[in-house]
């Protein structure tokens, strides 16, 4: 079938979001919350819908209305705009009760009426139980729907906008990226994730995009609807360093980037992806992202094997998306992170062990060349990384397709991370060791720092934060509350 799902969902979603509803009554704030969520929900069959179009429209001077009615509950409602050219002249809700309309939403003088009154002249067109393809397809088609498109695109939203998909869209850097396009202004979001847990579905709070997808439902969405999407922002992985399951790994990390790339190259969609510092092992070959030594790279675990393969498989493509970049991303903390429990990030943890017990304890060298709590990391703050994303999103080189790290280039050790977090929450530092666990003692590494010329020569000129910078936001922005991005 033949729709365009999303001019459908911004021409009636939009509507709904102006502030009119915080004027309502409780009780009839949540009916307008009501059909916000079921009008978000249209094409995907939660509902019995039924449809009304009035190409000569039924307010004086609109030439066009759409209306659509649908229940919840056991509770009808209906909801409708009438149209002039380039703009909406008017929109109401309200419940159907017996034969009485109670108004609960309106503009321009939209008073109590009922449905005697509203539909005397005969207009009224409303079938009970149409089957919902042939709904969808009589509403796609019809005229109204043209005029709908015709106000986006004169209002500067094109109805063709193309979609992007952000994989990986309720975990950390996943959820952070989404927020810093809606902040950018992009509205025209696929969100593809496992939503099956309320503690990271919570990172998606307040935050604007057009569909939520199941990561098992992707490929097969995406093959079906390729031409509709304009970029592809791939971080969903399993990203946990202790998981010893390979298979997990190959099928997740690898066979699934996989099937995006193809789908990718085959349509011509750009396509931005989290690679991992892990590749990099200990080190042995530097931390430079050169393409000639990811064959000759040995990382330490399960996890950090699968991006490298993939890294090494995407440079053997001939047939490759329009650009492509992945990311080599080094130690990233930040908000929307709270639900990773072990994997969060070192600074996660010293804030809650502080919260607890007034102290915090590092993992303990376990090699003669690093005293305790000189460990060092190339720490980078996920407000950096979601800016850097950004950049290539926005100035793709397709002559410059390829790895790039991504960190700060600079190296801090642990300890100047725990004791950052003190200063931030305003404690004297409290500072102790034990032995770091043995499932990740062998595979742990003791230096990262991210070599940037690459990504400076791309273009991007931003500083990035400092530790001490970066670690005072986060705690006192983000953690103290545990508030989201």
């Amino acid at each position: 079938m033949s729709l365009h799902e999303v001019e459908l969902k911004n021409f009636l979603g939009k509507n709904l979001e102006s502030d009119r509803p915080d004027q309502l009554k409780p009780e009839k704030r949540e009916l307008v919350a009501s059909a916000q969520r079921v009008l978000s929900r249209l094409l995907r069959g939660s509902y019995d819908f039924a449809a009304d179009v009035f190409p000569d429209g039924k307010t004086k001077g609109a030439p066009a209305t759409l209306e659509f009615s649908y229940e919840v509950e056991g509770r009808r409602f209906r909801y409708g705009v009438d149209l002039l050219p380039g703009r909406i002249h008017s929109e109401y809700l309200f419940e159907e009760i017996d034969l009485v309309d109670e108004l609960i939403f309106g503009r321009e003088g939209n008073d109590l009426v009922s449905n005697e009154e509203r539909f005397a002249d005969g207009e009224e067109t409303y079938e009970e139980g149409l089957p919902e393809d042939e709904l969808l397809l009589q509403v796609a088609d019809h005229p109204t729907l043209n005029l709908a498109r015709s106000f986006f695109q004169n209002e500067g939203e094109a109805s063709d906008q193309k979609l992007i998909v952000v994989t990986g869209a309720a975990g950390f850097i996943g959820s952070v990226m989404v927020g810093y396009l809606n902040q950018q202004g992009y509205e025209n979001l696929i969100v593809v994730d496992e939503f099956s847990r309320a503690d990271k579905n919570r990172n998606l709070e307040g935050k604007s995009y057009v569909e939520r997808i199941e990561r098992a439902d992707f490929i097969e969405w995406f093959t079906e609807n390729a031409e509709r999407v304009g970029s592809v922002i791939h971080l969903g992985a399993r990203t946990d360093t202790t998981e010893q399951d390979v298979n997990i790994f190959i099928r997740l990390n690898v066979d699934y980037s996989k099937a995006l790339w193809t789908i990718c190259a085959e349509h011509d969609i750009p396509l931005l992806y989290a690679s991992s510092a892990a590749t990099y092992g200990l080190g042995e070959h530097g931390y430079v992202d050169s393409h000639q030594i990811v064959n000759r790279l040995k990382p330490l675990n399960p996890y950090g094997v699968s991006k490298n393969d993939f890294d090494g498989w995407a440079l053997e493509q001939t047939i490759t998306p329009p650009f492509w970049a992945g990311f080599k991303f080094f130690n990233v903390y930040g908000p929307n992170e709270y639900h990773k429990g072990r994997m969060a990030s070192v600074i996660f943890h010293t804030a809650r062990q502080i919260k607890a017990t007034g102290g915090m304890k590092l993992f303990r060298s376990h090699r003669e060349d690093f005293k305790d709590g000189e460990q060092s990391r190339d720490f980078i703050y996920v407000k950096d990384v979601v800016e850097v994303l950004y950049h290539f999103f926005q100035n793709q080189q397709a002559d410059k397709s390829g790895l790039y790290n991504l960190g700060t280039g600079t190296a801090r050790t642990f300890y100047d991370l725990a004791a950052n977090t003190f200063a931030a929450m305003d404690r004297e530092p409290d500072i102790s060791f034990i032995d770091t666990p043995q499932d990740i003692r062998d595979t742990y590494q003791y230096f990262t720092e991210a070599d940037m010329r690459k990504l400076r020569n791309y273009g991007y000129d931003r500083p990035f934060h400092t530790l001490e910078e970066g670690i005072e936001d986060y705690v006192r922005t983000y953690l103290v509350d545990e508030r989201i991005y």
